[in-house]
């Protein structure tokens, strides 16, 4: 028990807190009673919450970090009894990569799945300027040609704001060919042009 909770504290420190935190920021422009508050962002953090989960697990990333020291050393005072099956050192050896992979499939189906949809990903126009800029020059491209399969979002390493964080955070630099890749993989463009709200923002493209 002892730990398996090291582990969950260590996951909090290095990843999950920093998240759940966020979600209790009030709007640095618009403040806190305010409907919808961070929607604005969401899709932007969302992105940024998938990116930096895959640095924390891929190549196993997450044994560099400090938070999970305490993790691995008691890992190794756990007499390894050479039984799968049984709770012995082996057992928490594999314990934090059973855990990443069902943390990734209930944020696929409860967060991710959620910003995808038409209606919530156009949110971007309201978030940061620079995203927002791309964001609608990919819809004015889909409006004049229905081709925009091989579309290629421009990529420029973008700091996100004061809305996600400390200025200057190194860990808030993003890839904005990758960050609207993502959010905009499943999307329908016919439905998403015809939103009121895009249509209403139509002037500013």
């Amino acid at each position: 028990m002892y730990a398996q909770g090291l582990s969950i504290q260590g996951f909090g420190d290095a990843f999950y807190t920093t998240q759940f935190d966020w979600l209790l920021r009030s709007d640095p422009e618009f403040g806190t009673d305010i409907y919808g508050q961070l929607a604005r962002s969401y899709p932007e953090r969302v992105y940024l919450i998938h990116r930096n989960f895959q640095m924390l697990v891929e190549n196993e990333g997450w044994k560099a970090q400090l938070a999970f020291a305490p993790f691995l050393k008691a890992v190794t005072n756990i007499t390894d009894m050479g039984h799968k099956t049984l709770a012995n050192r082996n057992f928490f050896v594999e314990a934090p990569n059973c855990f990443f992979k069902r943390y990734k499939e209930m944020f696929v189906k409860h967060v991710a799945k959620n910003v995808f949809m038409n209606d919530v990903v156009i949110c971007l126009i309201g978030g940061n300027a620079t995203l927002a800029r791309k964001h609608l020059n990919w819809l004015a491209v889909a409006e004049e040609s229905s081709n925009v399969d091989n579309y290629i979002f421009p990529s420029k390493q973008l700091q996100l704001g004061k809305e996600h964080g400390v200025f200057n955070d190194t860990s808030l630099v993003i890839d904005t060919r990758k960050c609207l890749r993502y959010l905009t993989a499943t999307v329908d463009l016919v439905e998403i042009l015809k939103d009121r709200l895009i249509v209403k923002c139509k002037d500013h493209w």
